[in-house]
């Protein structure tokens, strides 16, 4: 399996609070394992969620199996068997600073396929 790493960045003083360096991920006709990360420098906050847009529902399975969640990490396996583009996904992803949660913008898009 393949590995995909996103970085994810927190700013509270701006909107949206969080972003992810890569707003673009091309994946091809494999299972890959993707990972969101904090960037370089990033600390103090936790991965607490990663959902479509609207914030509450999971991402689509298939093409993604379900997200495994850790404070310093979110892992989602895409298993893309599909011959070329399965397109795109947007998704939401939420930190927490203490009790505080923290989401993207919530039409973050990436692309699978080629």
């Amino acid at each position: 399996m393949r590995t995909k790493t996103l970085h994810v960045r927190l700013d509270t003083n701006a909107r949206p609070p969080v972003t992810v360096a890569e707003d673009s991920l091309s994946l091809g006709q494999h299972n890959f394992e993707i990972q969101w990360v904090p960037d370089t420098g990033q600390s103090g906050w936790v991965f607490a969620d990663i959902t479509q847009p609207d914030q509450q529902t999971p991402l689509p399975d298939p093409p993604f199996g379900p997200a495994t969640i850790t404070d310093s990490q979110i892992t989602v396996e895409d298993g893309n068997k599909a011959a070329g583009d399965h397109g795109t996904f947007n998704y939401s992803i939420c930190v927490k600073v203490g009790t505080t949660p923290y989401w993207s913008d919530p039409e973050i898009i990436n692309r699978g396929g080629h």
